[in-house]
């Protein structure tokens, strides 16, 4: 089965990640945080069963290493995700961190993870500060910015003449 470009660029990046945080012979531990209850739990799950598909197709590998994800429910609120990260590096010694799916949880955990140097890589969309001002080498993201689809549909708006 052929997937789609944007599958192919996330293998790519966590292919990457994988090279830089794990020497070829150890198997990686990468930590899936996202919010699989509440609202958001539906998205959540998806991007979980999404990712865990790849790691299926490849027989538990991603960037040749056999891989070790554990998954964490951060409820969608940023103080549940703080700790579940803090959790995943400092007991758990993830290589790299996977998922986040709320836009407050991202906040939370981006300057503690990226601190800790570990890859971490945003499977939703994310705040555009970690495009610019707050950008981090430790940072991929494979989605897109909030604030994008809002700007395109402001200038649709102002293209056709509405003022409020």
């Amino acid at each position: 089965m052929k997937l789609p470009q944007k599958f192919g660029l996330s293998l790519a990046v966590l292919t990457l990640a994988a090279s830089i945080a794990a020497p070829a012979y150890a198997q990686l531990k990468i930590g899936h945080m996202g919010s699989m209850s509440g609202t958001l739990g539906a998205l959540g799950a998806d991007q979980y069963d999404g990712f865990m598909l790849r790691v299926a197709q490849n027989d538990g590998k991603l960037g040749g290493q056999t891989v070790e994800v554990l998954r964490a429910d951060d409820q969608s609120k940023p103080e549940v995700g703080l700790q579940l990260a803090r959790e995943f590096i400092e007991k758990e010694n993830v290589d790299i961190v996977v998922g986040i799916t709320a836009s407050n949880v991202i906040n939370a955990v981006f300057p503690y993870i990226v601190g800790k140097q570990v890859p971490l890589i945003g499977t939703n969309g994310g705040p555009s500060p970690f495009a610019g001002e707050k950008c981090s080498p430790w940072f991929v993201s494979t989605a897109f910015q909030n604030d994008g689809p809002h700007e395109g549909a402001g200038q649709e708006a102002h293209n056709r003449g509405y003022k409020n």
